[in-house]
This record gives C-alpha cells, sequence and structure tokens, in this order.
C-alpha cells in the first residue's frame, strides 16, 4: 500500500472515531460528512487500532491482485460515480474474459478503496425496505413483473425499453425478456412460453401485480382477466395470484429483481437493437443474474435450478400462438386509445366491456371500423403523444346540428350584439355551446322580445357571458315588461259550490256567551 495512501486511511479511521466518541454524531451524519457508505463507517468504529492496521495490510494485498483492472475502474466510476460494486464486478467479467473468479467481496473492497484513492463518492440514495417471508418449496411458486428504462443509443439518441422479469422463488433463477414496444396480453403470453421453455418446466402458482396487461378490472376482489390472458391460463397447468398493488410482502422477490436488471444489466448500457440485447441478456443471466451467488440465498441459482427443475411440472411448448385480431377495446367514454393517442366514436357506440372496433392506418388517416368492417369513424392521426382527436358529430347524440342551432339563435334576435355574444359564450364553452345557445332560447321563448333585447344588451354591457346568468338577468328586468300577459280560462264552480260559496253562517247573540260567564262565576 503507497504510504501516502495508508496515512489517508490512518487519519479516516481516528476522524470517524472523533466524531462519534467525542462530538457524538450518528453514522449516517458521519457517512454523509465524510462521502462515505455508512456500512463502511460502522465498520470502522467496530475496529481496534490493531485490527483496523491488520484489515489494511490485508487489503493491500488483495488490492494488488486486481491492480492491473485499477485504471478500468477509476474511469467507470468517474463516468457513472453511482455505479455499485456487483455492477462493476458485472463489467469487469464482461470487459475482461479472463478476469479472476475472486469473491464478490473483494471486488466490493477493491472498488471502495478505488472511490477513496481517487476520491470518488457514491451518492447517497435511501433504498426500499422489505419485510422477511418464509423460504418456499421448490416448483411451488414464480413471481412476473415488468419494468421499463431509457437507455443511450449507439448513434447517440435514446431509446425506450421494456422487460418482462419472471424468477422462481425457491432458486431464485431469473429470466429476462425486452422489447422495445409496451407489453400487451399477447406480446406477455409469448414472455411466459419463452421463460417456461428457459426454466425447463411450469411452476404451480405464478404471482402479479394488478398490471392492466393481465387484468380489464378489479371489481373489488373479483378480478376480470383479459381475454386472451384468461384463455391462456385456462390452457396452462399454473394457477394465478394477484397481489395487492404496492405489495412487497408478496412479490418482493421479483421487485428486487426488477431493480437488480435496472441497477445492474441495464445500467448505463448502449442500446444497438433489440436482438443484440435480449443475447446480452441471457449472457448476462448466465454469469451474474443467476450466476452470482445471491445475497439472500447465500447460494448459487443456476445450482440451487438445477434440483429444483424437476420439481416443475411438464413443459410442453405451444405449437403456435395466433396473433389476435386487430381489436380494440371501446372505452365507456366512447373513445379508443391508440399509439399514445385517444380518439373519438360516435356517441353512444359503446355497449358495454365487450364493444370493440377494428383499427386502420391509411395515409396518414386513422379508420375505425366496426367488427363486421363497416366504416364508422376517420380521424387524421397528429404527430406526438398524449393528444386528444375528437369529431364533433361524436360528443353526443345529435338531434339538432350546432350550425342549425347558431342560425335559429342570431335568427330570434335579430340584433347585431347576438352574433357578438355567441362568440363569448363559444370562447367561454366551446364544448357545450349547443348547449348554451338552446338553454337561452328554451328560456327566452316566452319573453317579449324587446325584454329579451333589453337583457342582451345588459348581459354584453356587463361581460355576463353564461346561459344561467343571462336567464337570471331576464328575471331581474321589470315585472310589468318581463311577465308575459297570459290569457288562462277560469273554470267555473258547479252548481252546488256555488251555493255553498253564497251561503252565510248563522250569527249567536252576544247574551247567550254572557249568560254562560255568569252561570261559570255562580
Amino acid at each position: 500500500m503507497e504510504i501516502n495512501n495508508y496515512y489517508n486511511q490512518l487519519i479516516m479511521y481516528y476522524e470517524i472515531h472523533r466524531l462519534r466518541d467525542e462530538e457524538g454524531f450518528s453514522i449516517r451524519w458521519i457517512a454523509k460528512h465524510l462521502k462515505m457508505d455508512f456500512r463502511t463507517v460502522k465498520k470502522y468504529l467496530h475496529m481496534s487500532f490493531e485490527e483496523f492496521e491488520q484489515f489494511l495490510e490485508n487489503k493491500s494485498e488483495r488490492n494488488h491482485l486486481l491492480a492491473p483492472y485499477e485504471d478500468f475502474v477509476k474511469e467507470r466510476l468517474g463516468a457513472f460515480p453511482e455505479t455499485s460494486a456487483a455492477q462493476m464486478h458485472d463489467w469487469l467479467k464482461e470487459r475482461y474474459p479472463d478476469f479472476p473468479a475472486v469473491p464478490v467481496r473483494t471486488v466490493f473492497n477493491f472498488v471502495m478503496w478505488v472511490r477513496q484513492k481517487h476520491n470518488i463518492p457514491k451518492p447517497m440514495c435511501s433504498e426500499r425496505q422489505f419485510e422477511e417471508v418464509l423460504a418456499l418449496p421448490m416448483g411451488l411458486q414464480a413471481q412476473v413483473d415488468f419494468g421499463k428504462t431509457t437507455l443511450g443509443r449507439s448513434d447517440g439518441g435514446r431509446q425506450k425499453v421494456n422487460f418482462f422479469a419472471m424468477t422462481l422463488s425457491a432458486s431464485r433463477m431469473k429470466y429476462l425478456f425486452l422489447q422495445t414496444e409496451p407489453f400487451t396480453a399477447h406480446s406477455a403470453i409469448l414472455a411466459h412460453e419463452k421463460a417456461f421453455a428457459f426454466f425447463g418446466g411450469i411452476p404451480k402458482q405464478i404471482v402479479y401485480d394488478q398490471d392492466a396487461v393481465f387484468l380489464v378490472d378489479e371489481n373489488i376482489g373479483d378480478l376480470v382477466l383479459v381475454d386472451a390472458f384468461r384463455q391462456y391460463v385456462a390452457s396452462r397447468p399454473f394457477k394465478t395470484y394477484f397481489c395487492r398493488k404496492e405489495d412487497p410482502q408478496s412479490k418482493g422477490k421479483i421487485e428486487n429483481v426488477v431493480k437488480y436488471i435496472k441497477h445492474n444489466f441495464l445500467f448505463n448500457r448502449t442500446f444497438t437493437n433489440i436482438d443484440v440485447l435480449n443475447r446480452e441478456a441471457l449472457a448476462w443471466l448466465g454469469r451474474t443474474g443467476n450466476g452470482q451467488v445471491h445475497q439472500k440465498t447465500r447460494k448459487v441459482p443456476k445450482l440451487v435450478w438445477l434440483e429444483e427443475r424437476d420439481t416443475l411440472q411438464p413443459y410442453n411448448p405451444i405449437e403456435e400462438l395466433a396473433q389476435p385480431a386487430n381489436a380494440h377495446k371501446v372505452m365507456k367514454t366512447n373513445v379508443i386509445l391508440y399509439s399514445g393517442n385517444t380518439y373519438s366514436v360516435p356517441f353512444g357506440y359503446y355497449k358495454g366491456e365487450e364493444t370493440s372496433v377494428r383499427l386502420q392506418e391509411a395515409e396518414g388517416m386513422l379508420l375505425v371500423r366496426d367488427m363486421d368492417g363497416k366504416l364508422i369513424a376517420t380521424h387524421k392521426i397528429p404527430e406526438g403523444k398524449g393528444i386528444q382527436v375528437f369529431n364533433t358529430n361524436h360528443r353526443r347524440n345529435n338531434a339538432e346540428s350546432l350550425k342549425g342551432v347558431k342560425d335559429k339563435f342570431l335568427t330570434f334576435f335579430g340584433h347585431p350584439m347576438a352574433k357578438a355574444y355567441m362568440e363569448k359564450l363559444s370562447d367561454k364553452y366551446p364544448r357545450y355551446l349547443r348547449d348554451q345557445l338552446s338553454a337561452i332560447l328554451r328560456d327566452t321563448e316566452r319573453i317579449e322580445h324587446d325584454v329579451v333585447i333589453r337583457a342582451l344588451e345588459f348581459c354584453m354591457a356587463n361581460n355576463i357571458v353564461s346561459a344561467n346568468d343571462f336567464k337570471s338577468v331576464l328575471s331581474g328586468m321589470e315585472p310589468g315588461k318581463t311577465t308575459p300577459q297570459i290569457n288562462v280560462p277560469v273554470k267555473m264552480m258547479s252548481s252546488e259550490a256555488s251555493v255553498l260559496a253564497n251561503s252565510k253562517p248563522a250569527r249567536s247573540s252576544i247574551k247567550t256567551y254572557e249568560s254562560i260567564f255568569q252561570s261559570c262565576e255562580s
């Protein structure tokens, strides 16, 4: 070990103990202050000076073995300071086929030594905690989840990548499949088949998250599966278990795998094409994902899998998985989702969860047909994503066109301000203009025309733009001028009722009541 580095390590050791023993700071505060891993600080605090000296000597000997790789590790840490020791170990094995078979801890210590020597601290980050679960019998369970990330392309651009991961819960044997498109029920089924072929069998149960790829609706526990996936599950011998959302106790193993894939295999990897990436994924599974000692089980997954493979249910490949017809679900709001955008269908077309349409792209247009092939809508495909494309005729079941309502409104008022007021309504209520105009016409049809015109002028002068407010202005006009004179015929009473109405009640003399009071007093 270099003399300067040796003394720097000793100074670091004394500083850690001083901050803890004399100043009373917490381990995490010391780690952040000195830009060290909190586990390293904790380990140094538990060492006596003699133990620390021996530790430095042993580390010097181990580091000498990996010294030829110092420049590579320094370069990678300089470019990507958040790199974990496990990721660096995989990079070393990928870059140098003759990399020595050293323990994982040796690589970890060497990476930490390079960090300290060249002052490349690892950024602090919080780690998600998972509750301990009991080990499961072999062949019983697998867990599935999806992930996505963005990789740098070899041409300098960026590429979004989606991946499917499955792990056997007992052996922790993993499978990984990647594609550039978001997963659908059909592509997820294909990934299942690839995983079963990779494992050499099918587990008895598979645990899933409540992902839209598999589920149509949660329905308060009565899960409704996507048709294609429901049919696939019925054809295979495994049972499904859908855990609650964000439930690491049920599927913590696969969540750790997804995080492992992102932070190890995919971390700062360059994208060439999807086939190359999948070949690299299989190579990574062989040397690292399934070839390294698992930190929890302390066993190598692919060695344990040799035993678990015999407990899996037999796997017989499906001859051909037919691509589902180009059918797209219609949402209850009478829209369809396609390639990141929303398109309308005629109002009232939705008839239930099974309502579907067929889509076709042609010369920049999206053709929407019913399941029998009849054209029901045509939309221009916009540039970009997240755009709502609506045909105004689809917004509601129209008994009267918007143009007809506008013409009726202008004709009824016959005033230059009517058009200006209609434009104000259009600016404020672009989606409800027909409703606004129809309401005003309905509220004014029995009102004297000069009162309606005065209400219009008042609303324009005071910037009152609303059908409801227009109605309030009408009702606030002078009663004699706002209330129409309506001749309502009076219904005559029957002869019996007339007799009763004209009859007079009998009248008692006051002397009668005086005699009653006098008798009460006596």
